[in-house]
């Protein structure tokens, strides 16, 4: 007992001794690893992002859950769990947080104003170029993965490029 009250003594002293050099210390390491920090900072922000977007179609689905059971409500549910199952590829694959998050709302969105079973499909799939539902952040990303298979044509490449610059200058 009388041993770790002097240690708890001793490191009090060291402590109020050595205050200004571990502050001086610590300041340096910070500056030190300031690039590693910031990092670090970005990466908790891009997980809480991420969470958010997760939450947002769980609580959906949840909600659907909720509702009486429709062959549309079931519909809607499916289309919701592969959406998540979409913008997690899109994820994996390291496309911008920003496309990703503007699909994830208006995709949500168009899912829940669906009528029909029709629409809801149509939502979740939607035939690019020319789609009714079609989200143009998507349309980037789908653009993105077939240039990486086969070079574009002309038009594709100039549809390409109109609709990045639409986006980001958002």
């Amino acid at each position: 007992m009388e041993t770790s009250e002097k240690k708890r003594q001793y490191l009090k002293t060291y402590y109020e001794k050595h205050k200004e050099e571990i502050k001086q210390y610590k300041k340096a390491y910070r500056e030190e690893h300031k690039e590693e920090i910031n990092r670090k900072d970005r990466e908790r922000y891009r997980r809480k992002k991420e969470i958010v977007q997760d939450i947002n179609i769980t609580t959906e689905i949840e909600l659907l859950k909720a509702e009486k059971k429709t062959k549309l409500s079931n519909a809607k549910i499916e289309a919701l769990q592969t959406t998540q199952r979409r913008l997690n590829y899109f994820a994996n694959r390291m496309y911008d947080r920003k496309l990703i998050y503007d699909i994830a709302v208006k995709r949500t969105s168009l899912i829940r104003q669906a009528k029909t079973i029709k629409e809801v499909d149509e939502v979740t799939n939607p035939k690019y170029p020319n789609a009714k539902y079609g989200i143009e952040a998507e349309e980037i990303i789908w653009w993105g993965e077939i240039s990486l298979v086969r070079p574009l044509t002309n038009d594709e490449c100039d549809r390409y490029t109109t609709l990045v610059n639409k986006f980001y200058q958002k």
